[in-house]
């Protein structure tokens, strides 16, 4: 250890110790190896000054023959500082405070003056002769005398004679070094337990909100008092507060009891991870272990050792007994993880587990349960599981009365009003509850047809995705429907689907992958109905609902769509239907004003088209490579048809115009064949 980098940076030289006979020698800790340039000495008030010029830690002074008594050391002074004149602590030789109020550099000191002089015990001289005991006023007595110089106080009742400060400094010293030793560690094992919950998904918090407190104690806030209670034991021991160092003591006695008790309560760890507790159960062990043969200490350690042993064994027991059930006890009851069930035909949900109340049951994500039928139990309030395909032979779910969380239609579990659970052996339903909620029918192969009433206000993201056999999505007429979040309705078959003119969202590839789908009617084009009447984004181009932002991916549109009627907007944006290339009717609500630029681009399978009653243009490129065009009605309202409008249909044969020819203006680029059909 570099002491001159650390604590002892302040104070590189220190006074140790002297002898007498023959000659006055004094000794020096001289860590910075300081060449000592002269001692003053005082002699009944007078000082005399002895040049020494050395930088060894024994000096030796030849003193006056006359002098038989101890003098004063007055200073020491090298060429950096002047010592002891500037630490009043140090004013003479004959005071034993001059290591020992040196606070927690002692025990370095002990350590230094072993090495130099082979003492075996920091102390001055002065001890090794005279006794001396402290009073509980704090008086120093350096008499035999069984009172107090100053108070009076017997030394029996109220003093210690010759307190050991040496021992208590390297006791202190070693369990501080057991302490940090166990902060290194236990800071260790902390953050592994944390980086390890964080892949498995309880972290800090469970995922019951009724928990969170809970979960966060333990997680968090008690991990956070053992650190604090360890560091601050170390700090008060440097600074020989035993009243704080007992507190302490006794502060981190009940957090580790607390802990142990942790799984005994819980079986097998609540929100905290077991595995995490025995080792820290281990590593203390073994620090108290060491305690015991270095520090001592016998009743307290003991005491822990003892306390970690018995609770460590139980947590064990209870583990081995509770370990096939999966289950965790939280304040509010049980959390029950379901097994295997084999050739069991039904499953019924247990009301209470060793006299308390199962609140939770929970279906492994990575299993796949026999069950047909699944009764939940009047005291569930959590059933978690990943999808309908967890359960593949299910057929009749059944909610008891009592239950108020839960509750069952026609073999549909509902929580909430949100659909939770539909059997796999169901193939037709209808919704009536606010959401259909996120994956509620993912991978729901049986399911062919889905009627949605007018209660429902939101379809959830994947909600029917993978539901692969799904053919018919029916809304009611008079649907409350907002929102179709992404992928809602994702390779499944629908063939027609109209969505309900209540709509005003519909998220990014709601039809990906429907590669069935005949026909599409919607209120609108893209993302939201207010874009209509905004500025031109990405999501406003049809490819949207398929899954793309880009209007060129026309692959995403199924080729066995035929026919898309938009309805209830004034307005689609350049290159809406740009290269929807298998649609051979697109029908446009006679409320539309605008048409922007490549509207129609490459829609090669269209054959007729109707401009509504109330566009005023045919913007650039609007129909160009529309190679399949025959047929096209343009109302009175146009006026101006912009070049290549028409280029590259070679199929036009049929042009019925319903206004003036002479109020219409047609730029002659690209659309020479309209020009003569015109004509």
């Amino acid at each position: 250890m570099h002491y001159t980098k650390r604590i002892y940076k302040n104070f590189p030289l220190h006074f140790a110790g002297y002898e007498q006979e023959p000659n006055f020698i004094l000794y020096f800790i001289n860590f910075n190896q300081e060449k000592i340039k002269e001692i003053t000495l005082e002699f009944f008030g007078k000082q005399q000054t002895y040049p020494i010029n050395s930088s060894e830690s024994k000096i030796t002074l030849v003193l006056d023959e006359d002098v038989n008594y101890i003098p004063k050391l007055f200073s020491v002074t090298t060429d950096k500082v002047n010592y002891l004149k500037d630490y009043p602590d140090y004013d003479t030789v004959t005071s034993p405070k001059a290591i020992h109020s040196l606070g927690p550099e002692k025990e370095l000191y002990r350590r230094e003056l072993k090495k130099k002089f082979n003492y075996n015990n920091v102390k001055c001289v002065y001890e090794e002769s005279v006794k001396y005991w402290h009073c509980v006023c704090g008086h120093t007595n350096f008499s035999i005398d069984d009172k107090c110089e100053a108070c009076g106080k017997e030394k029996s009742k109220l003093a210690e004679v010759h307190p050991s400060y040496a021992s208590q400094a390297a006791t202190r010293h070693q369990e501080n070094q057991i302490l940090s030793l166990f902060l290194a560690l236990y800071i260790t094992l902390y953050l592994i337990d944390i980086f390890v919950q964080m892949f498995t998904g309880d972290f800090l918090f469970t995922n019951y909100d009724k928990n969170t407190l809970f979960a966060v104690t333990n997680r968090f806030i008690v991990p956070v008092l053992i650190i604090t209670v360890v560091a601050l034991k170390m700090v008060f021991n440097n600074k020989h507060i035993k009243v704080a160092t007992d507190i302490l003591k006794i502060l981190f006695f009940l957090l580790v009891l607390y802990l142990n008790i942790l799984p005994i309560i819980s079986f097998i760890g609540t929100a905290y991870n077991l595995t995490f507790l025995w080792s820290v159960d281990i590593l203390i062990a073994i620090l108290v272990i060491r305690s015991l043969v270095t520090v001592g200490q016998k009743v307290y350690n003991f005491s822990l050792l003892g306390t970690i042993i018995v609770f460590f064994f139980m947590s064990i027991f209870l583990y081995g007994v509770y370990k096939d059930s999966k289950i965790t006890i939280h304040p509010e009851g049980v959390s029950l993880t379901v097994q295997e069930e084999g050739d069991q035909k039904k499953y019924e949900m247990p009301e209470t587990l060793n006299n308390m109340k199962v609140f939770s049951v929970i279906f492994s994500y990575n299993k796949e349960y026999e069950m047909e039928e699944l009764v939940v139990s009047n005291n569930a309030s959590i059933v978690a599981f990943t999808s309908t395909a967890t359960f593949k032979n299910l057929k009749v779910v059944e909610v008891k009365e009592n239950n108020k969380v839960y509750y069952a239609d026609n073999n549909v579990l509902y929580k909430d009003e949100k659909i939770i659970l539909v059997p796999l052996a169901i193939t037709e339903v209808t919704l009536n509850s606010d959401v259909v909620n996120s994956k509620a029918f993912y991978n729901h192969y049986n399911l062919k047809s889905v009627t949605i009433l007018e209660n429902v206000k939101v379809i959830e993201k994947s909600a029917f995705a993978n539901a692969t056999n799904l053919e018919n999505i029916n809304f009611a007429p008079n649907s409350s429907l907002k929102t179709i979040e992404e992928y809602a309705f994702k390779n499944t078959g629908i063939k027609k689907i109209e969505i309900p003119i209540s709509v005003e969202n519909i998220e990014i590839g709601i039809l990906d992958g429907c590669y069935a789908l005949e026909s599409y009617k919607t209120p609108f084009i893209g993302k939201k109905r207010e874009n209509h009447d905004q500025f031109y984004s990405s999501s406003d181009i049809f490819v949207y609902h398929f899954g793309s932002v880009i209007h060129s991916q026309s692959e995403k549109i199924p080729q066995s769509l035929k026919h898309i009627e938009v309805y209830d907007i004034d307005r689609i944006h350049n290159t809406t239907f740009y290269n929807v290339k298998s649609v051979e009717t697109i029908v446009l609500p006679d409320e539309l004003l605008y048409m922007g630029k490549s509207s129609f681009y490459s829609c090669e399978s269209l054959l007729e088209f109707t401009i509504p009653n109330g566009v005023p243009d045919i913007k650039e490129e609007c129909f160009k490579y529309c190679s399949s065009l025959k047929t096209i009605f343009i109302p009175a309202s146009v006026t101006n048809i912009e070049k290549n409008a028409f280029q590259y249909c070679n199929e036009l044969t049929t042009v019925i115009y319903l206004g003036d020819k002479t109020n219409l203006t047609i730029d002659p680029i690209g659309n020479q064949k309209l020009i003569d059909l015109l004509n």
